[in-house]
């Protein structure tokens, strides 16, 4: 047996090798994971989400595209949100680096796609953002919306997606940035009504320094959708002959009651004739008494209802032009039959009829079931702006009624009426500017002058207020509600004998407006208002009259 002698040097050397080698740690390995793997395709914002592991503690991670350094990240969750809008659609190489504290590292390499639909083009990706919405899926009809923009900035349908979803969380502010400076605004009837909807929106509330421009600017933006709205459909129903068939009638004639061409669509209607149907009768006498010609509509529904060949529209349109006379309890009676049916018309003419007689909750009901069965109806949310006791309620749905019915005169006077009583200054000259609006579209509107009327005198502008009721009493002085008015107006000139007498007149005429003492001006209009419901001109849309659904 052969023997090896180490010298005490060596000895020692090798021994102090053994004890430091068994003082230091063995570098533990870094483990690097992702659920992501190659060829996987990703959209919009996607997430790489790492998994690191070491005994040592993890240090950092990095993400790298294309070489090129994103994202450096320091604490868990590993991940990096790729915008993938910002990079080139196709394959692109991913590289994620774990880093433990003693600098040991572990690579994963992938190969991504970024497919966002780029190539379908602004319009097909805006549809797909709006068929979401229509879903409810707010969060893909964003996400939809960006590929659009991305395609095209200001692309009209995305931006009319945004906007919406933006208005859903009552940010007008932001829904019309959206949409304001889209491509083809004004070429599109639908993008500026929509547009003006969000505008009112903002103009009614009361924080709001620019009331009258803003509100002046809705206006005008109204009417130049609606004559867009009305000059395409009259391009699209032009026959060849020159002659029209009923449904091109019925289409033009449907375009002007939609944007307030009453007067226009009752001529555009009468083309069909006598003998053309209920519907299209329905319709005519629709824009007979939305421009305040209740006879009119009763002349011509009248021997459809002595012949019993009436159905469930000519019965609302019936009722419509009672409740405009306020025969509550006529107009109630003429549509109960259709009330079984959930009828969306029958229910609003039952509900204004119902806010008449002072049954509220009965008439918050049925506007509440038009309102589930179809959200975007304006008369619904007009009965609830009439009938609801509190009064922040009334507010909001008023200004939706704004929103939804820019060319109806009552909703507008009713919220003059509320800017007068609120007793400041600004917001009196607020109410005569609406007014002088209506008054614009509408020169026989009745309420507007008393309006007016009773401003003049809430603010001592006598000489103002004796042209203006002067104008009225011409085509009424024995209306009930004239007779109040004249109650107050001789109480605020300070004739006590002649305010006297005209309060006892409305007394023996009216018992439900029997009161002590003439009315305050402005107290005057919140009574017809919201109490009495005279001049609050319900009326029916063409969407309830004839639902589709």
């Amino acid at each position: 047996m052969i023997r090896k002698f180490y010298s005490a040097p060596l000895r020692m050397a090798t021994l102090a090798a053994l004890i430091i080698g068994s003082a230091l740690p063995a570098f533990a390995d870094v483990k690097l994971s992702t659920e992501l793997k190659d060829g996987d395709k990703i959209s919009d914002i996607a997430k790489v989400i790492v998994k690191v592991e070491s005994e040592e503690g993890v240090d950092k991670v990095e993400f790298r595209v294309d070489d090129m350094l994103r994202v450096s990240d320091t604490s868990t969750p590993y991940v990096y949100e790729w915008d993938t809008l910002a990079d080139m659609e196709g394959e692109h190489t991913v590289t994620i680096t774990g880093y433990d504290s003693n600098g040991v590292s572990k690579r994963i390499t992938l190969k991504l796609v970024i497919d966002n639909e780029l190539a379908s083009g602004a319009q097909a990706l805006g549809e797909k953002a709006m068929e979401a919405l229509d879903q409810k899926d707010e969060a893909a009809a964003l996400r939809f919306a960006r590929r659009s923009q991305k395609v095209e900035k200001g692309a009209l349908l995305s931006s009319r997606v945004v906007a919406k979803v933006y208005a859903r969380q009552s940010e007008w502010d932001r829904a019309i940035n959206a949409l304001d400076k889209a491509l083809g605004l004004n070429e599109s009837a639908v993008a500026m009504k929509e547009l003006a909807s969000y505008r009112i929106q903002r103009a009614i509330r009361p924080e709001n320094s620019n009331f009258i421009a803003d509100f002046t600017a809705v206006t005008e933006l109204r009417r130049k959708a609606g004559d867009k709205e009305i000059a395409d459909v009259r391009a699209k129903n032009v026959s060849a002959d020159g002659k029209q068939t009923l449904a091109q009638i019925t289409a033009i004639g449907d375009a002007l009651v939609t944007n307030g061409k009453y007067n226009e669509a009752v001529s555009e209607y009468s083309l069909a004739g006598e003998e053309s149907g209920n519907a299209i009768l329905a319709r005519r006498a629709l824009a007979s008494v939305l421009q305040d010609k209740p006879e009119e509509a009763e002349s011509l529904l009248r021997p459809i209802l002595r012949a019993k060949t009436d159905d469930a529209a000519v019965r609302a349109v019936y009722g419509l032009s009672l409740l405009r006379k306020h025969r509550f309890a006529d107009a109630r009676a003429t549509v109960s039959k259709d009330l079984v049916d959930q009828y969306p018309a029958a229910l609003i003419v039952a509900a204004f009829a119902d806010a008449g007689l002072g049954k509220r909750v009965q008439a918050l009901a049925q506007a509440k079931d038009v309102i589930t069965l179809y959200p975007n109806t304006a008369e619904a949310y007009y009965v609830n702006a009439l009938a609801t006791p509190d009064l922040r309620d009334s507010d909001k749905a008023l200004g939706k009624t704004l929103a939804l019915a820019p060319f109806q005169p009552g909703p507008l006077n009713n919220f003059a009426a509320r800017l007068s009583v609120s007793k400041r200054t600004e917001r009196y000259n607020e109410a005569l500017s609406i007014s002088d609006l209506v008054l614009k579209y509408y020169p026989d509107n009745y309420f507007a002058g008393l309006i007016q009327t009773m401003v003049y005198l809430q603010t001592k502008k006598n000489k103002e207020a004796d042209a203006s009721f002067g104008k009225l009493l011409k085509t009424d002085k024995e209306s009930p509600e004239i007779l109040m008015a004249l109650s107050a107006y001789y109480d605020a000139r300070d004739n006590s004998q002649e305010a006297g007498r005209y309060l006892e007149k409305v007394r023996k005429m009216e018992p439900k407006m029997e009161r002590q003492a003439p009315p305050k001006p402005t107290e005057y209009l919140d009574l017809m208002n919201r109490k009495y419901f005279f001049r609050s001109e319900p009326f029916l849309s063409l969407e309830v009259l004839f639902p589709t659904k």
